[in-house]
């Protein structure tokens, strides 16, 4: 045999080399760096083993960078040498290499003629056969030299990258490590490295390296961003959006909404920020200026929190710019309802106390938790978490108590069946008297909690009466809740509560809610209510009292606020001309529009239609106006304040994101990178989480239930008479004769109350301390707003059950106890 046919064992065959070696490697070295649980298969053909994504990704690799590389050409006295010297080979293997070492050096010097011992040729890479005269071998020499070279064809994963393929590559790095909130430095762990290698043989030459990633990657992709935000909102009515961080860092974002959608503009350190009214009012203009210049919006509106000096500047903005529409975040506000109706509802404050402390007890003892995982394993076949309430995360307390309710079946049973042994865990090795009478009174108050039947019913009753709240907050902290879906929301709570079994919550709550909605703009909701083409005014109770003309009033005064923006490229008289223009057409659009004439004549004949292909989207109905010059002004208007975002949401996860970004081990990251960063959040860039179902839905279409009124009614002008049926008198008027009978009656109203005013004002001449307004009594009123949520939305109470049979007495009986 000869020393290569000994050799060949322990090498691997690799490419061909020339005409009679192979490129080998030692299987010891391969051995040694090789994947675990990957076997070698010493048969594989070389092509097949060099497709194997472990030997060239990582063994090739490895072997390439170390000292000792393990591949060699297939030359006897080369493979000899590699074994001698090479560490990875056993100590036996290097033996038999050290005598066919020697065998070979006594066959180069002719002993034996050049032969082994059994006639074979050393060296050969097989048998050649007989020796060629040296004719035919410069023969077979200049065919080699004649015949076509072979293309070098890239296979699987040996494909290179080309020049876009690598940016593409490396542009996904970036929004990969964004997504995934990862550290720029996981590009150059040699692990990562090594995981991709397996992929694709070529990946090193794609990999950007930390600084890249975090230097010129980052900031192509962010200007990326910037460019989609000025895209979006160029020329465009806006909101912004302004919130501050909680945490100690003092940082502030501004965001812009529109179209269901807000983009993160500036992360703002406001350290040194003085906290006080005005200087925070002129804070606040020099954004919305900044926010103008950078991406060519245009600011409608202004919403912010009601933290301290933040109301006070956001209340003096309109008095320096009176177009600007300004408004609290009205998602907060249905959080801080929740905290009205544990103020109102002392016996839902205890009930809440409860719970809150059997979640903390069920959490805070891992063995007595485990007792009650078991019986619900053994009930349901599977294992529901506790959930805890957080003040700072929103309906916290509805899911809380609500999963605290679907594990009651478990807990009882457990409560009643192992006693002594959730005794025996809650109290453990404890020794201490003291101490162990201790541990077992307070798990036995938890296990009578348990099994309180009057706990259990009263906890349902704070669910009932919680969870219309957290519905509502739930719905307005989306970037697409529209202001009339603000206003409905309002007006749900507030019949929900009006219609409350305890009178004293149903007055305090009442109140509260009134409150709340009387701090806010109330025009723009109204008015965003009315110009849904699929609400109109059919939302509104039988109370209201409304009529088109008022409405009409009400409508241009708050068309004149949003357009009185100066113009400095037009003269002032033509300014006034165009202006007086444009009201006088929204007027006449605004009237057809309640009344269903015109353009809008047959809408409510093919309403149904339009919404069942294009679902109810009202902004997508006005935009079907929007080439009609008659109401193109109106459309653009209806439009621009169905689009109005009042809610910080957005904001907020902003910040939520940039707290995982941001964490203790990248806490020196600057501030300008971390917005770079969190603007891909907020524009789609990244995957949104998926939505999660707190509400029952058969539930849900009668939490909020604000009813549709047929007719809008008007009692204090009667009603037409049809022998012994009364019909009711429509407000909107859809005939020439109803508009000059309501033209007459408006008239007629206009004179009689300025009549009243003059003749209230010579009576009360002289007497202190009264006025005409205050002396005219339940007399109507000539403005339509500002309005209350029973005027506008009561009548019928609301459609919930009302619990009359116990649940009131007790709660009365439980009040007088404490008291």
């Amino acid at each position: 045999m000869g020393v290569k046919g000994v050799l060949w064992p322990y090498f691997f065959r690799g490419a061909r080399q020339n005409q009679s070696q192979y490129r080998t490697h030692c299987l010891a070295c391969i051995n040694a760096r090789r994947p675990n649980n990957v076997p070698i298969d010493v048969d594989m053909d070389a092509s097949l083993m060099a497709a194997q994504p472990w030997f060239n990704a990582g063994v090739l690799v490895a072997l390439k960078a170390s000292s000792n590389k393990g591949s060699v050409r297939g030359d006897a006295s080369a493979m000899l040498h590699h074994l001698v010297s090479c560490p990875n080979v056993a100590a036996a293997v290097c033996k038999v290499a050290v005598c066919e070492k020697e065998r070979l050096e006594k066959l180069k010097k002719g002993r034996n003629g050049g032969k082994d011992n059994d006639g074979s040729e050393g060296d050969d890479e097989a048998d050649a056969g007989p020796s060629q005269p040296p004719k035919r071998q410069r023969l077979e020499a200049t065919k080699q030299m004649l015949k076509q070279t072979h293309l070098k064809v890239f296979k699987g994963i040996n494909i290179p990258f080309s020049a876009s393929e690598k940016a593409a590559v490396q542009a996904q790095f970036m929004r990969a490590t964004i997504s995934a909130n990862l550290p720029f430095r996981w590009t150059d762990d040699p692990e990562v490295i090594s995981l991709f290698l397996m992929m694709q043989a070529t990946a090193d030459e794609v990999i950007p390296e930390r600084r890249l990633l975090s230097g010129k990657l980052l900031n192509t992709a962010a200007n990326n961003i910037d460019q989609v935000i000025h895209e979006s909102v160029h020329r465009k009515h806006v909101s912004i959006l302004y919130v501050h961080d909680n945490s100690h860092n003092s940082v502030t974002g501004v965001h812009i909404a529109r179209r269901g959608k807000s983009y993160l503009v500036k992360l703002v350190k406001t350290n040194k920020q003085k906290k006080d009214g005005k200087s925070y009012c002129e804070f606040f203009l020099a954004v919305i200026d900044e926010t103008e210049a950078v991406t060519g919006c245009i600011v409608v509106l202004f919403c912010c929190d009601n933290n301290g000096g933040s109301h006070k500047g956001r209340d003096l903005m309109p008095r320096k710019r009176p177009w600007l529409l300004v408004a609290p975040c009205c998602a907060h506000q249905f959080q801080l309802t929740l905290g009205d109706y544990f103020k109102e509802n002392l016996i839902a404050t205890e009930y809440a106390e409860q719970a809150t402390g059997l979640i903390g007890w069920l959490l805070n003892h891992q063995k007595v938790c485990a007792i009650f995982d078991d019986v619900q394993l053994s009930k349901t076949n599977t294992v529901l978490a506790v959930i805890v309430a957080n003040l700072t995360r929103w309906t916290t307390h509805f899911l809380a108590f609500n999963r605290l309710m679907t594990l009651k079946p478990s807990l009882c049973q457990a409560a009643i069946l192992q006693q002594d042994e959730i005794i025996a865990a809650q109290v453990g090795a404890e020794k201490g008297r003291k101490e162990h009478d201790r541990l077992k009174t307070a798990t036995e108050e938890h296990i009578n909690l348990i099994n309180n039947a009057d706990f259990w019913k009263g906890l349902e009753d704070v669910l009932r009466d919680i969870e219309p709240i957290c519905y509502g907050t739930n719905i307005n902290q989306t970037d697409h809740t529209r202001l009339d879906e603000v206003l409905l929301t309002f007006a749900g709570i507030f019949r929900y509560f009006d219609a409350h079994a305890v009178h004293s919550v149903a007055q305090g709550m009442t109140k509260r809610i009134e409150k709340r909605w009387k701090a806010l703009d109330q025009p723009i909701f109204i008015f965003a209510l009315i110009l849904n083409p699929y609400e109109g005014v059919s939302r509104f109770g039988k109370n209201a009292g409304i009529n088109a003309f008022a409405l009409n009033s009400a409508f241009l005064e708050l068309y004149k606020r949003v357009n009185s923006c100066p113009d400095p490229s037009i003269p002032a008289d033509e300014l006034a001309e165009l202006r007086a223009t444009k009201e006088k057409a929204v007027s006449i659009a605004f009237m057809a529009y309640l009344a269903g004439r015109g353009l809008f004549r047959d809408w409510k004949e093919h309403e149904a239609t339009f919404s069942e292909t294009n679902g109810k989207d009202p902004i997508l109905v006005w935009e079907q106006f929007l080439d009609d010059e008659s109401v193109c002004e109106l459309a653009e208007f209806a439009i621009m304040l169905l689009d109005l975002v009042v809610n910080q949401a957005g904001m907020e996860r902003t910040f939520s994101d940039a707290k995982v970004k941001k964490t203790d081990r990248r806490n020196r990251m600057a501030l300008h990178k971390l917005e770079k960063l969190s603007k891909h959040v907020r524009t789609g860039l990244v995957a949104a989480s998926q939505k999660r179902k707190n509400h029952n839905s058969e539930r849900v279409a009668s939490l909020l239930e604000v009813p549709q009124y047929a007719d809008l009614l008007d009692d204090s002008n009667g009603s037409d008479t049809d022998g012994d049926n009364p019909q009711p008198r429509r407000v909107l008027i859809k005939s020439k004769k109803d508009w000059r009978k309501e033209m007459k009656k408006w008239v007629e109203e206009e004179q009689a109350a300025s009549d009243e005013d003059v003749n209230m004002s010579s009576d009360e001449e002289g007497v202190p301390g009264t006025s005409a307004a205050a002396s005219r009594g339940p007399s109507k009123s000539r403005k339509f707003l500002p309005a209350t949520l029973r005027k506008l939305f009561g009548g019928d109470g609301a459609a919930h059950p009302v619990d009359t049979t116990g649940t009131c007495t007790r709660q009365r009986a439980a009040l007088d106890e404490e008291s």
